[in-house]
């Protein structure tokens, strides 16, 4: 559910009621008292309700981190749509160039052949949890796609860990995706940013969704996103899965269906979901199936939990 800010200091915008709590997570300066009250002048509110406003990278600290970066890859091969294993392979020994004289480590969570579609937010809170554990000084935990490959000249927002209450989407720069309220690819954290909001929601199966409901959560959450602008990704997947979409051609999307979240065919916008402060880190379930490590590599096989949402 999308919430609301208020104008006229914390009032409800709606009925005036004193102590609104609920922050609106598109413009952040109306307040409501509840869902409610939300709901009910969202017609008129949104005449003039802006987005909410996007820093820019270049105004975080230049503070290197010293307790070590995580970067987390949610990985299961998909062919023969998608070689993973292939990407996977050039993933690390790109990165492991990359981060050359860096304190990091490098988890690889990877998904068991359960017959369930990937469910890429679940993977991540394991991963954070994984992190935790093998490098208890992160400073920054980054979610990373095994398909994106960073330019040199990314290195220091790489290093750099976000301001507090701030996550920087460094994928801002990938060509593929460019709509304003994207945030997949890779995304840096925090880690008790990350705790903040819940991590991602653990029962979002298949493709598309669960980074659009991770940023209600950060909007909600008063998490803000900061965006780079130098730097490129080279990309090692033909394949726009929101293109698929938008054009629209009944074949092929229907030779796609297997991979999506079912949700991305329901109308009507995302809203945050009630769960959202259970649903995520604090509810997690999965169990360990194989693990192996490789200098700075820990790749861990997990069967996922909640297997009633299969």
């Amino acid at each position: 559910m999308r919430h609301g800010d208020g104008r006229d200091g914390r009032a409800c915008g709606a009925c005036g009621a004193a102590d609104a709590e609920f922050i609106c997570s598109r413009c952040r300066r109306v307040k409501f008292c509840g869902p409610a009250c939300f709901r009910k002048t969202w017609s008129a509110h949104r005449a003039f309700c802006l987005p909410r406003p996007v820093s820019d990278v270049s105004k975080a600290p230049e503070t290197p981190v010293h307790g070590g970066i995580a970067v987390v890859v949610p990985f299961r091969d998909q062919m023969p749509l998608q070689d993973r294993c292939r990407q996977l392979s050039q993933f690390l020994e790109h990165m492991r160039s990359f981060l050359t004289g860096v304190p990091h480590v490098i988890v690889v969570v990877e998904q068991s052949q359960d017959g369930r579609k990937f469910n890429r937010g679940q993977l991540l809170n394991v991963g954070f949890r994984v992190a935790a554990e093998v490098l208890p000084t992160m400073e920054a935990f980054i979610t990373h796609d095994v398909d994106l490959l960073p330019s040199r000249d990314m290195l220091p927002v790489y290093m750099r860990p976000p301001p507090e209450l701030h996550a920087v989407h460094l994928a801002s720069v990938w060509e593929k995706y460019s709509y304003k309220s994207f945030l997949g690819g890779v995304l840096s954290f925090r880690p008790k940013d990350f705790e903040r909001i819940n991590g991602y929601p653990n029962d979002y199966w298949g493709w598309g969704l669960e980074d659009d409901q991770l940023g209600l959560r950060m909007a909600h959450n008063g998490v803000r996103t900061l965006r780079v602008k130098v730097g490129k990704f080279e990309d090692l997947d033909p394949i726009n899965m929101k293109a698929v979409l938008e054009r629209r051609d009944g074949k092929e999307v229907k030779s796609h269906l297997p991979w999506y979240n079912s949700s991305m065919f329901q109308r009507g916008e995302l809203e945050l979901d009630q769960d959202w402060s259970t649903n995520g880190l604090r509810n997690l379930e999965f169990h360990p199936v194989n693990c192996w490590m490789d200098g700075h590599v820990h790749h861990r096989v997990v069967m996922l939990g909640r297997l009633e949402n299969s």
